[in-house]
């Protein structure tokens, strides 16, 4: 009996410092976060949209805007900025301006690259779906493709010679050519709401199916042949997807509702953004840093990875989309013209490593890695882009190596560094 007591009382005391424990850490988050919010500041952008706006920011300088009009039957247009929003100028597209023309996509590559996908309804009110681009910040559009029977959507990073554009309705597009020529396949019964692209042979997407109104994550590792698709009857809705690397990835939808996967999309565990909004959009700046948007025009900041949430900033209107560029600035979009733009502050991100470090950050032409390595363990070195694009990788079992980043755009980086006992990433900054 005496033994059964102790046991009781261990277990209360077990319990107890678990329940302190989870309760101080929710408490060093917030006082963290309240910190955060108060030195990341995010200014207001005018712009000459007042319905809706969506963009594409290359740069803290050089974006892209479509905007959503109801006047003179123009019901699309875009503008684009080389000052940071200070200045517009249209950006005329013929097409745009004979009725009932709609954007449904857009991705700038640079200032002068720029593909839309578009459609419109013929004189038989037949609807005709359209790739066009420009080569020259659109002073003139050229003709991609023509066709299809819903609603096209372009990756969130695609490559400017491999073009993939998914329907609405579970069909493929895709252009291994710049647009010269396309082939089209199926995908699983999706209505796609996002895709996100890897390489030309492997790449996600997430929506509802046509059938049961559930939402869906597909994943193809041989350019759409064969597909897993992974079924979440809890999400409501999976409005985007978000991969920081190969492995670990996010997926957003309703009532703040939020999967996680660490494993490439073979397993999913559940997150929680805190409050009931519809998660619109998410973007991550490494493996623990990440933003998000809501109806409800809140701008939200995690600091571990997705496992809790802060607001960072509300909006007056709904918040539709959110991105981060190469430079290291975030802009947020939505409902009346409303842009956000803030720079991430990089001596307010919580690095977690313990194992590593790197120098020189920023690098230019070498970075050297400092693993700690001990009993000669074999460690991979990894580089990933901003769009969770791998563009360096090694092995090494010295605890101090150097590799060539000279041939790296510059930009902001992941460096991932793992072996059997850990896996660690911070941000490189490339000049």
């Amino acid at each position: 009996m005496n033994r059964a007591l102790e046991f009781i009382n261990s277990s209360k005391k077990s319990c107890f410092w678990s329940l302190f424990l989870k309760v101080f850490n929710v408490m060093l988050f917030y006082f963290l976060s309240l910190n955060s919010v108060s030195s990341q500041a995010w200014d207001s952008i005018q712009t000459p949209g007042n319905i809706y706006t969506y963009h594409h920011f290359i740069s803290k300088e050089n974006g892209w805007i479509c905007t959503y009009e109801y006047f003179n039957g123009n019901y699309y247009k875009l503008f684009k900025t080389a000052d940071g929003g200070a200045n517009w100028v249209e950006v005329i597209v013929p097409i745009l301006y004979l009725s009932n023309r709609h954007i449904t996509g857009m991705y700038l590559f640079d200032s002068h690259n720029c593909i839309i996908t578009c459609y419109y309804f013929n004189n038989q009110m037949q609807k005709t779906h359209c790739i066009i681009s420009t080569a020259n910040g659109g002073n003139t559009w050229d003709d991609l493709y023509c066709g299809g029977t819903s609603s096209i959507r372009l990756p969130e990073w695609p490559e400017q010679n491999s073009i993939f554009a998914i329907s609405g309705y579970s069909t493929m597009h895709k252009s291994l050519d710049g647009g010269n020529s396309w082939s089209i396949f199926p995908t699983p019964n999706i209505i796609c709401n996002s895709l996100f692209y890897f390489n030309i042979d492997t790449f996600v997407i997430t929506g509802i199916d046509v059938l049961d109104d559930y939402s869906y994550f597909a994943k193809t590792t041989n350019g759409g042949n064969t597909w897993l698709k992974t079924e979440f009857p809890d999400l409501y809705y999976a409005n985007s997807i978000f991969f920081i690397n190969p492995n670990v990835g996010w997926i957003c939808g309703r009532l703040g509702k939020i999967k996680k996967t660490t494993d490439g999309g073979n397993t999913w565990f559940d997150c929680y953004a805190g409050v009931d909004d519809w998660l619109q959009d998410i973007v991550f700046y490494d493996e623990n840093n990440g933003w998000l948007v809501t109806d409800k025009g809140r701008i939200m900041r995690t600091y571990n990875g997705g496992q809790n949430w802060v607001t960072e900033f509300q909006s007056d209107t709904s918040l539709n989309n959110i991105s981060l560029t190469p430079d290291g600035y975030l802009f947020a979009s939505g409902c009346n013209g409303r842009i956000y733009k803030s720079a991430v502050n990089l001596s307010n991100i919580l690095e977690s490593n313990k194992h590593f470090h790197v120098y020189p950050n920023p690098a230019s032409i070498t970075l050297t890695v400092i693993a700690g390595i001990q009993n000669q363990t074999e460690s991979r070195i990894e580089l990933y882009d901003m769009r969770g694009k791998r563009v360096l990788a090694t092995t090494t079992c010295q605890s101090e190596t150097t590799v060539n980043v000279s041939f790296l755009p510059s930009g902001v980086y992941s460096c991932t560094v793992s072996n059997e006992k850990y896996r660690e990433t911070v941000k490189v900054v490339k000049l």
